[in-house]
């Protein structure tokens, strides 16, 4: 899969711009504040239906207008895709092929994208929520009914913990919310602890191309025992503390490398080379069950990286469509650079 063009108005500091992209490696060169981040935040926003940089899409507007405009033709093996979203104050639009839709949930996991920025090593360093929003990343793209049961086991809890809060929780109205919430969250937890599964099989060998080291890394599932939010015991717990203390919101993965736990105890180039290793288990994931390459939008890090990490990484994409941001190209390798597409903002 691939990105032939995207048009971007009012979006952020871009006002009207068209992009064409090769099939291989763009590389967007710029300053500081030019645009080039905001090139990527549109492509991952049409893909995604989420930001990587704020969770209010508004806030994406020009100051100076009252709407932001972005149209994509995604390439596929059956065929070019067009997204068309208009969002303002007073107005939203979303079409997909030109027929308007109602929500990006409709076209969700159709055109997967894989994120490298400065925020990687949160997966490895971060909370368990930075652990768990991989996971769902990595499924959203591959299993459709997951991000079904995602939304709707996330409303529910919403609605839940309204109720505890506001005193207004009857045993008999929590037990409607869990006996549904236990069900989607078995759902979720099995899907979860299967991708971990197949991620631990091809994890090794690529920390090894990564890196260049041969490490054991072993990667555990923690669930929390979703079984409990219909637990009479656990209720009356959470009726006390007014809030949800079991479910898949409370998930974790531990990640170990020779024995240690990287949260803990490994160096930033550790976890950022897991890190990447991680996403590369996950597009080799996504190929086998999407049959479509993902696209990778690496957002000015390359200058944060060793040489041999930078040559290493660039040897595994040779195959997606790229999207390289960066001050300089002094530190993109010649051989990429002579076939690459160069925008300079």
């Amino acid at each position: 899969m691939r990105v032939d063009s995207i048009y971007i108005e009012n979006f952020r500091k871009l006002s009207k711009r068209n992009f064409e992209f090769s099939d291989s490696f763009d590389i967007i060169v710029g300053q500081n504040g030019s645009g080039k981040t905001t090139i990527l935040e549109a492509i991952y926003l049409l893909s995604t239906g989420k930001s990587f940089i704020t969770n209010h899409i508004l806030n994406c507007v020009n100051f100076s207008a009252d709407f932001f405009l972005l149209s994509a033709k995604f390439e596929k093996q059956n065929g070019v895709d067009s997204i068309d979203f208009l969002l303002g104050e007073k107005k939203k639009e979303l079409r997909y092929n030109t027929q308007k839709i109602t929500s990006f949930s409709e076209i969700i996991g159709n055109y997967p994208v894989l994120l490298l920025n400065y925020t990687l090593s949160d997966i490895i360093k971060g909370g368990p929520d930075k652990r768990r929003d991989f996971l769902n990343h990595s499924l959203i793209f591959t299993d459709h009914d997951y991000y079904k049961a995602l939304l709707r086991y996330y409303s529910m809890l919403d609605r839940r913990n309204a109720l505890l809060k506001s005193n207004r929780a009857s045993m008999d109205i929590l037990s409607v919310f869990s006996e549904e919430m236990v069900s989607l969250g078995v759902e979720i937890q099995s899907k979860r602890e299967n991708m971990i599964n197949e991620i631990q099989l091809v994890i090794d060998e690529l920390f090894l191309k990564v890196s260049g080291e041969k490490v054991e890394i072993k990667i555990k599932y923690f669930p929390s025992p979703v079984s409990k939010l219909n637990n009479l015991e656990s209720i009356k717990e959470e009726r006390a503390k007014k809030r949800t203390l079991y479910g898949i919101q409370l998930d974790d993965i531990s990640i170990r490398l020779d024995g240690k736990e990287t949260r803990e105890y490994s160096s930033l180039g550790e976890a950022y080379s897991l890190a990447f290793s991680l996403r590369f288990a996950e597009g080799e994931i996504i190929k086998k069950k999407k049959h479509e390459i993902p696209i990778i939008l690496i957002d000015d890090f390359f200058a944060d990286l060793d040489e041999l990490r930078r040559s290493n990484i660039l040897k595994l994409l040779s195959s997606e469509q790229v999207f390289i941001t960066t001050l300089s190209t002094k530190i993109i390798p010649p051989e990429i650079i002579d076939v690459a597409k160069i925008f300079m903002l």
